[in-house]
């Protein structure tokens, strides 16, 4: 029984986790603002967003692309291909075009391409999406990459495997689509997550079977909860899959790589932070095991790796995370069982708990449990509304408001609460709530029967959106 739940949590957080639409990615929308550019003279400009690209063989799919500076006609550029888990084309190229600028790569990612779509239909929507850009750009044909964020992370990783032209997947907040392809894994894989992140457990045991399996591969932490992760990681990601191909290593680009991960630890060392140490001399050495000589990184490693204190945190934080998955299956049932009254307490003593716990792992460790709940009052709360269940509703958005106050997700499925109780007044002062906290799709809006907003309103909503 218990495997069956963990199964059945594994396929909700496939296939609705959405938990991570927050005011960063608001931020990072309201940063660039470059225009909608009408493509049918098939001229690019480099150095310019482009929010949306037609693709040739399907005109209602379309993708965002970056352009490096350094981008002309006469050469090839290496490639990453992303999938986003909600379609958000122009995320992750607005996150890292300062590195495809730096190291001189394309960026291009799917607007089609999210959660919920059928197997059959992701593949056709990723295969006309890479040929389009092939067909378009100055590819390099031995250096094209896929990377994704949550379940874009298992797209990228089932992109890969079934196009060998693929040589590696840098896959962020999620791991594999199906733990039985670990044997068929025959690419690099550079996989990341927040330390906060309620996906952490899944990719910290993938890292291990991987060790396990030989495959080549980095794992980094990075802090955060469940996103996208910052630059700095997708700059480890470009170093890894650059030292890693013959086609794109330079010495420069090696001297570049060793003076930023000595920076690192030198950080690492000052802060006496041993466990940070580690993952760097285990990255470098990966990473440098076919261009030079690692007998002295490995000496420093097995030294760290003995170290009371980093075996003291190593057992920590196996035992936080064997924690973490049981209390997992019982919070899913309470989600069902406990009364909003049990609910109350259970969240006010977990926040007491991240607030003021001294140990580090165990702070982590009630963050992760902390956004694992905010995705599961999420699930329910979506089911309830679709089934009409709406004192079960009711209960599973006081618990996803207390989670996620600022969850635009969260304002939106309020407002459709207050809908489907025929209380208009709420229904639009929640939606006002969700467009204020980063709400963007007036189509979804739209398509809901169960809104009655007038034209005027919507009109406001509308121009609410555009303002924020």
């Amino acid at each position: 029984m218990e495997k069956l739940k963990q199964i059945t949590v594994i396929i909700l957080l496939i296939f609705f986790a959405i938990a991570c639409k927050n005011q960063s990615e608001k931020a990072i929308n309201n940063s660039v603002n470059q225009e909608v550019t009408t493509v049918e003279n098939k001229i690019f400009t480099a150095g310019k967003v482009y929010k949306q690209i037609p693709c040739s063989n399907n005109a209602s799919e379309s993708y965002a692309l970056y352009l490096p500076k350094s981008y002309n006609d006469s050469a090839s550029f290496p490639v990453i291909y992303f999938f986003d888990s909600h379609g958000r084309g122009k995320l992750p190229i607005q996150l890292y075009q300062e590195l495809a600028d730096q190291f001189g790569w394309i960026l291009a990612c799917s607007n089609t391409s999210k959660n919920g779509m059928k197997h059959n239909d992701i593949r056709q929507t990723a295969f006309n999406f890479i040929q389009d850009v092939k067909s378009r750009f100055k590819v390099k044909s031995q250096a094209q990459y896929t990377s994704g964020f949550s379940g874009g992370a298992r797209v990228a990783v089932r992109i890969a495997l079934e196009d060998k032209e693929i040589q590696g997947v840098a896959g962020f907040g999620a791991g594999l689509p199906d733990k039985e392809i670990l044997n068929q894994i025959d690419f690099k894989y550079f996989i990341a997550c927040g330390l906060d992140d309620f996906n952490y457990a899944e990719l910290f045991e993938l890292h291990k079977e991987l060790n396990t399996k030989e495959k080549d591969h980095n794992f980094v932490v990075f802090d955060s909860t469940h996103y996208w992760p910052n630059a700095e990681t997708m700059e480890l990601a470009l170093y890894y899959f650059s030292l890693k191909n013959p086609f794109l290593r330079t010495d420069s680009l090696l001297e570049d790589y060793l003076k930023l991960e000595t920076s690192k630890i030198n950080i690492a060392k000052n802060r006496n932070d041993i466990p940070t140490q580690v993952a760097i001399f285990e990255r470098m050495i990966n990473n440098l095991n076919e261009i030079q000589n690692t007998i002295e990184i490995k000496t420093k490693l097995k030294n760290l790796e003995t170290t009371k204190q980093y075996t003291d945190y190593q057992s920590k934080t196996e035992l936080a995370l064997a924690n973490e998955i049981k209390y997992r299956s019982f919070a899913t049932d309470m989600m069902t069982y406990g009364d909003t009254e049990y609910w109350n307490k259970e969240l006010t003593d977990l926040e007491f708990k991240i607030s003021n716990s001294t140990d580090q792992v165990q702070r982590h460790s009630n963050r992760r449990i902390k956004g694992y709940l905010g995705l599961m009052a999420y699930v329910f709360l979506n089911n309830s509304l679709e089934t009409n269940l709406l004192p079960d509703a009711q209960k599973h958005l006081f618990i996803y408001e207390k989670l996620e106050p600022k969850n635009p997700e969260m304002h939106y499925l309020k407002a459709l609460f207050y809908a489907r109780q025929n209380n208009h007044h709420l229904a639009l002062v929640s939606m006002e709530e969700a467009v204020k906290n980063g709400f963007t799709d007036l189509e979804r809006i739209r398509k809901e029967s169960a809104f009655q907003f007038s034209e005027i309103e919507l009109e406001i909503i509308r121009k609410e959106m555009i303002s924020e």
